[in-house]
């Protein structure tokens, strides 16, 4: 594996080798009249994160060469601005994947988890741009019954509260929504600890309306060992002290 670019010093001035990276998110496929286009979240071994796309002929049977959770080395690809009222990650850039790219597996670079957590009043305060998504963790509760949005989609409302007792209202819709609703009914936890990953917020004339799932993007996390912000919180709990 020769010297590659680290994704804070992507350019699309530059001629570019390779970048090696983890496909974080496979997320949601937009397809057109002749041309389909898989969306992608990729970190890199600092730690920084950017979004991509990788379009392939609509004929064309076989799935994207990438796993979730997968280090993969890429080559000949497009480097673009990225565009967008709200986007996924704060990187100026996205990687632009295509049939004629080059992807080789490779062995893991690094273990980060990639989250950027954000506080709850910085959210409530109005200081987390709400262009950019953003991850959270806490405590779930008043978790609400599944509800039918629109034909063929769902939601969930319930509240997150972190350990000063502050609550943020959460929407979770499609495939995170049914997720959440199984795990809910089959777990019998008196506290269930989580992850939100990639998820918006929603302002209203009044301030912050609720936050919510990204369509193709959010993943909800539940009681991951290996974030240490959930540790400490589980440490903070009654529940868990042993």
């Amino acid at each position: 594996m020769e010297t590659h670019t680290v994704l804070s010093q992507l350019s699309n001035s530059k001629r570019l080798k390779s970048v090696c990276v983890k496909l974080l998110i496979k997320g949601s496929t937009v397809v057109g009249t002749t041309r389909k286009t898989y969306q992608l979240i990729l970190g890199d071994e600092q730690g920084s994160i950017i979004q991509a796309t990788f379009t392939k002929d609509l004929d064309d049977s076989f799935e994207i060469p990438m796993q979730e959770g997968g280090w993969y080395e890429l080559q000949n690809f497009e480097v673009a601005y990225a565009f967008g009222v709200t986007r996924v990650t704060r990187n100026r850039h996205q990687i632009n994947l295509s049939d004629s790219s080059i992807i080789f597996k490779i062995p893991p670079l690094s273990f980060c988890h990639y989250y950027r957590f954000q506080t709850f009043e910085n959210i409530q305060r109005g200081l987390a741009h709400p262009k950019f998504s953003i991850d959270l963790y806490g405590a779930m509760v008043a978790v609400g019954d599944i509800e039918e949005a629109e034909i063929g989609n769902h939601s969930l409302h319930f509240s997150l509260v972190n350990m000063e007792y502050e609550h943020i209202i959460c929407v979770a819709y499609g495939e995170v929504a049914l997720f959440l609703d199984n795990y809910w009914n089959s777990t019998n936890a008196p506290v269930v600890l989580c992850v939100l990953q990639f998820w918006e917020i929603v302002w209203d004339v009044g301030g912050l309306q609720h936050i919510k799932t990204m369509d193709g993007f959010s993943r909800i996390l539940f009681e991951p060992d290996d974030v240490p912000e959930i540790q400490t919180f589980r440490m903070r709990i009654p529940y868990y002290a042993y």
